[in-house]
């Protein structure tokens, strides 16, 4: 995937100015050709510029940047610039390209000499607060509520909050099951924390992936845990790993209850017996649950294709999910944008 400036694919500009149109547009006469020549004025190397993301030659997003954005607002109408038009196609979410633009946006206004962009927005507040914006007001706009806020360009682009990274609280935290994204590298564990996974699993040391995210880490490797606030053992082993929360790999009910007898962890990873090649992986897992007793978490190692799958994993009482990075987003459920 490429970002570039929207002037670079003047092809392209009336198929942007339709997406804007139709996500935030009226009705009244002659606007969506306004929408479109507002576009058209935008450049390559300042602002106004709209950036868009390509995949093979097909735009995915755009996000502009703008000198005005609440024209007649007695409040904000002397601020700017304004980070704008915040948009992915419903069937590109769920990757991150929104985070993505949004980045690229605020490193190229950085890059410019701007010190500080401002944005409103109707609901996806929390979106942008997660990428380290701070709601400055909420006001009425143009007949509704928006939430104002704002970002300095040279703090850190992922918001740097210190918080718990204590794995068995983030699980806890919240409504609903937890994604737990298996990662190879420090852009995808930033990404799986955008799309709204609650915590990373690593197999192996992956240099700045502290700095790229906040969630817990969880080493599900073999050898030393590096970087890491959640370790996965089996139940044969000792559990002596300094101060790291141990997650007990089981994979059939009696080494469950060995576990409980050897070690009572909180936390059960419950896997699908590797050596019963007949068994459903899924099947296997859910056996296992009943006998976890109550008060322990168990996330589930299970291949999940789907939002579906998920529920039905959260409907029979499992608390985490272990999936591959990548189209996080989708198995979390709806997030404004595509987080």
């Amino acid at each position: 995937m490429q970002i570039e400036p929207l002037a670079a694919h003047p092809e392209l500009v009336d198929v942007i100015a339709r997406w804007h149109w139709n996500e935030w547009g009226g009705s009244e006469p002659g606007s969506l050709e306004h929408w479109t020549e507002n576009l058209r004025r935008g450049g390559r190397d300042g602002i106004p510029i709209t950036f868009i993301a390509l995949e093979r030659g097909q735009p995915l997003g755009s996000v502009t940047l703008t000198e005005h954005d609440m024209p007649g607002h007695i409040g904000y109408e002397n601020f700017g610039p304004w980070l704008a038009g915040a948009f992915v196609t419903p069937d590109a979410r769920g990757r991150g390209i929104g985070a993505k633009l949004m980045r690229h946006a605020v490193e190229q206004a950085e890059a410019w000499g701007v010190p500080r962009l401002y944005l409103y927005t109707e609901s996806a507040s929390r979106f942008y607060e997660h990428l380290g914006w701070t709601t400055l007001d909420e006001t009425e706009y143009e007949g509704g509520r928006v939430t104002v806020m704002t970002l300095s360009t040279d703090l850190p682009f992922v918001q740097q909050v210190p918080g718990s990274r204590r794995l068995s609280q983030r699980i806890s935290e919240g409504d609903g099951i937890a994604i737990i994204a298996r990662v190879d590298d420090a852009g995808a564990a930033r990404d799986a924390e955008l799309q709204g996974a609650k915590a990373i699993a690593v197999s192996r040391a992956i240099e700045g992936i502290r700095a790229a995210t906040n969630l817990p880490l969880l080493w599900i490797g073999n050898g030393t845990p590096v970087d890491a606030d959640a370790v996965t053992i089996r139940p044969e082993d000792d559990g002596t790993h300094d101060d790291l929360e141990t997650v007990v790999d089981v994979r059939d009910e009696e080494e469950l209850e060995l576990a409980l007898e050897l070690l009572d962890p909180e936390i059960f990873l419950l896997c699908a017996n590797e050596i019963d090649a007949d068994a459903d992986p899924l099947d296997a897992v859910l056996e296992l649950l009943p006998d976890v007793p109550a008060g322990k978490l168990a996330i589930a190692d299970v291949d999940v294709g789907n939002r579906d799958e998920v529920l039905a994993l959260e409907r029979a009482g499992i608390d985490a999910v272990l999936v591959p990075s990548g189209h996080v987003g989708g198995l979390v459920g709806p997030q404004p944008l595509d987080v």
